[in-house]
């Protein structure tokens, strides 16, 4: 694991909080997390793909049998202004119908970009063979780290972060913006739907006054912060537990594991918190 991402308070590490599957952009099932978590020597794992609960079904059963404490949540995605705002979703009602229906109005609003972008890749002159998206995709709904790795697969960059960096950011070919929620409206989103709502990587927010932002999320209920990932250096995990605890909110980690091929490469359980964290 990279010094950004590894953080030495004592205590046994035995929770990931904060694991993608291919259920959204990650490339384990569901069932392959919760077994590699107990390789891992995990005893708990957070299950939290982007805007969707879709693979919790799948985790909760190999949790059974694996003995491996799911943490079921999902990652939603907000905006302020041109910047992306993750609210991490942790212990929803999964049978909430008001949570059913924002999630289903946020695959279709992912499927909408996802056909926009595909169409301007190709009036740029990049052609993304529909079958083959989806054969990356699977049944998760399909979302840019899909087109990265198709991009990657016909030849036109070397590695996902090249596609993002060549075609898939504002002001790149293939760029299509996001349908914008705000933070506000998903901090209360997952509060009605009894659920506990934690910012996601405060150190991925360059472009505001971080500390005044997560005060005025306090004020619409968020309940936590994600102190430890791999995108926080040492100083940064220590400021942002300091702010977690002045405004005594819960304090959360994980790896933000995808799998290899993305920004921080990391793996489930690079990145662990003690237990007493969930």
């Amino acid at each position: 694991m990279s010094n950004r991402g590894s953080q030495s308070i004592p205590g046994p590490w035995l929770a990931d909080m904060h694991v993608h599957t291919t259920a959204s952009d990650g490339v384990w099932s569901p069932q392959e997390a919760v077994f590699l978590a107990k390789e891992k020597g995990l005893v708990a794992i957070g299950i939290t793909d982007h805007d969707t609960v879709d693979g919790l079904k799948q985790a909760a059963e190999a949790s059974s049998l694996s003995g491996v404490e799911l943490i079921e949540g999902l990652e939603i995605s907000t905006q302020v202004g041109d910047e992306d705002v993750h609210i991490l979703a942790y212990y929803p009602n999964l049978d909430s119908p008001r949570l059913y229906s924002f999630l289903e109005n946020m695959k279709e609003k992912r499927k909408e970009r996802i056909e926009r972008m595909m169409l301007r890749l190709k009036e740029n002159g990049v052609k993304i063979d529909p079958d083959l998206l989806k054969s990356i995709t699977g049944e998760s709904t399909p979302g840019r780290p899909h087109l990265a790795r198709a991009l990657v697969k016909l030849g036109y960059a070397t590695s996902t972060k090249e596609a993002f960096d060549l075609y898939l950011l504002p002001g790149r070919p293939g760029y299509y913006p996001r349908y914008r929620i705000s933070p506000k409206l998903a901090i209360e989103l997952v509060t009605e739907v009894g659920g506990i709502p934690v910012l996601a990587h405060p150190g991925l927010l360059n472009g505001h006054d971080t500390e005044t932002m997560i005060r005025e999320m306090v004020t619409y209920g968020l309940k936590g912060i994600e102190v430890f990932h791999p995108a926080h250096d040492p100083s940064s995990t220590q400021r942002y537990a300091e702010i977690g605890k002045s405004l005594c909110l819960l304090v959360t980690g994980g790896s933000d594991a995808h799998g290899p091929g993305y920004e921080y490469s990391t793996e489930i359980g690079d990145v662990r918190v003690p237990y007493h964290f969930v």
